[in-house]
């Protein structure tokens, strides 16, 4: 289906008109799909300016780092699907609608809804939530000041939140949800009130080997250092995994995506969980903790 945007913008009459296109398809990925995503595509930049885009523009924000402007985005079937849109509403901005084709939302007992979003912690924000297959029209309000408006469109409840709780020191810990936008980055995702509440890099185990991690992944498990006396509590907004966890020979560095058993299979030899002095061997794995897992052979098991 498609959403559009109409942004009234200062000293002119005609409004600005935007459209992205959303949907689902078998095949498709959460990330980046050259055959069924299309990139949003914007003039070059003038001599000595960055990249910007027309006031008024709506595109869909990707969750693959080095496609974060889409005017399409497919992504897969599932029970749980969501996307988030961004309205740039620059300073030209004076009042805007988003409006859309309400008998092309599916039918049936599972909602489509559309949220606005705390562009500062990705968060939903309450009351906010129009369901789309009753509506057909979003007046959006609030535009004077404001750089620009996010909004999750979701299918079954699609977007998720997670919330991590950090003890002072060293922490194991995966994702379930895909942070979405710039909280997918390092960065960014530990950040409360303003304020860091890590020490040093995020560490992933990659080829046999640490590295320092850029961005967030479900299914992947991360050292994080937390300095605080208190310890923090870090949540995220985004789209939940949905998958496996693909395995390399010898140690990973993994996460799951539910409570489950401790994973068993002919190729693993060792799971393995800190519990903040010691290495032991879980009798369950739990979602939001991360996991070393060590294979005679390269392997695929369940994430949830």
């Amino acid at each position: 289906m498609t959403i559009t945007a109409r942004t009234t913008l200062s000293g002119n009459p005609v409004p600005f008109s935007s459209t992205v296109g959303i949907g689902w398809l078998a095949g498709a990925t959460n990330g980046f799909d050259p055959d069924m995503d299309q990139q949003l595509l914007v003039a070059p930049p003038a001599p000595g300016s960055g990249l910007t885009l027309p006031a008024g523009t709506l595109y869909g924000i990707g969750l693959d780092p080095l496609f974060p402007a889409l005017s399409v985005d497919i992504r897969p079937p599932g029970a749980a699907i969501s996307w988030f849109l961004k309205l740039d509403l620059g300073k030209l901005g004076l009042s805007a609608s988003l409006t859309w084709d309400n008998t092309a939302v599916p039918s049936g007992d599972v909602p489509l809804t559309l949220t606005e979003i705390d562009p500062t912690t990705f968060m939903p924000i309450p009351g906010t939530t129009v369901n789309m297959s009753t509506s057909s029209q979003l007046v959006v309000t609030n535009v004077p000041g404001s750089a620009a408006k996010i909004y999750c469109v979701q299918f079954g409840g699609g977007a998720g939140t997670q919330t991590l709780k950090l003890t002072t020191g060293w922490n194991l810990v995966s994702f379930n949800v895909q942070p979405a936008g710039a909280a997918a980055d390092v960065e960014t995702a530990f950040i409360v009130g303003g304020h860091s509440v890590k020490l040093g890099p995020v560490w992933a185990f990659e080829n046999g080997a640490y590295v320092a991690a850029t961005t967030i992944e479900t299914e992947k498990g991360y050292w994080v250092y937390c300095p605080l006396p208190a310890g923090a509590s870090v949540t995220v907004f985004g789209t939940p995994g949905a998958g496996n966890i693909s395995l390399t020979a010898g140690w990973n560095l993994a996460g799951f995506l539910a409570d489950m058993p401790r994973p068993v299979a002919p190729f693993i030899d060792a799971v393995y969980e800190y519990n903040g002095t010691a290495y032991v061997t879980p009798a369950t794995v739990k979602k939001g903790k991360g996991y070393w897992i060590h294979t005679t052979a390269p392997g695929t098991i369940p994430a949830q």
